[in-house]
């Protein structure tokens, strides 16, 4: 319950802090560039057709997942229902990939997907590029999730929207939600790996205090040989 409660909690910080944000704002000294433009996927659609396969099944076998499915439809007046639940499920996919996404929808797909226990897809989830309070939300989200499942195979995603997000940010609402979004993203590379840290003695303003959590967890996952992801 708490979970749930926290996440509409971001979707509303979100939906007030957004429409006071100023598209022109520098960035902050020593923030990561990152194309926020393309979508980001680690996998392509032939390498989930398993992952397709199975909630196809799942959805025949419970009709009332078409509700969620519309739900999330209904926060974007771009989207028609396909006939197939194949093609929905890419689509919900590409949502919560897509950096120029509706942030409601992509927020309903995600939920969608974590209700219906999609770990691959929550893992992927965890790399959506945008720097605003709406993608940080669904990397929140995602890391909550990670963390519940205790799932070692979510660490090299952990590192890599991690380390795109090492940048200290200042003086605003976002910059809470962004500190937020890193110590969420630090338990649950705690949680996962079971590495002796501290996740209230660090300061995630502090780069190189972060970048030695991410060179622990990066050792770590080369000594259970999880493979690391481009950085």
């Amino acid at each position: 319950m708490k979970s749930k409660v926290n996440f509409f909690l971001y979707i509303l910080i979100a939906l007030l802090v957004t429409g006071c944000k100023d598209d022109n704002e520098p960035k902050n000294r020593g923030e990561k560039e990152v194309d926020v433009t393309k979508t980001v996927k680690m996998k392509n659609e032939s390498e989930l057709q398993t992952t397709w396969d199975n909630l196809e099944k799942k959805i025949e076998e419970n009709p009332d997942l078409w509700t969620d499915i519309k739900q999330v439809y209904s926060q974007d007046a771009k989207l028609n229902i396909p006939s197939t639940s194949q093609v929905v499920l890419r689509q919900l996919y590409n949502l919560i990939q897509d950096p120029n996404a509706n942030p409601a929808a992509a927020s309903k797909a995600l939920e969608f997907f974590v209700k219906v226990n999609a770990e691959e897809v929550i893992r992927e989830s965890l790399l959506n590029p945008r720097r605003d309070i709406p993608g940080w939300g669904l990397v929140i989200t995602s890391s909550e999730v990670v963390t519940s499942k205790r799932d070692e195979k979510a660490a090299p995603y952990l590192i890599q929207v991690l380390n795109r997000n090492n940048y200290p940010q200042e003086g605003s609402e976002a910059a809470t939600v962004h500190q937020h979004m890193k110590r969420k993203l630090i338990e649950a590379m705690q949680v996962v790996t079971d590495l002796d840290i501290d996740i209230n003695k660090i300061n995630v303003n502090d780069t190189q205090q972060v970048e030695h959590i991410l060179s622990l967890v990066r050792d770590w996952a080369k000594k259970n040989n999880i493979k690391l992801l481009d950085e």
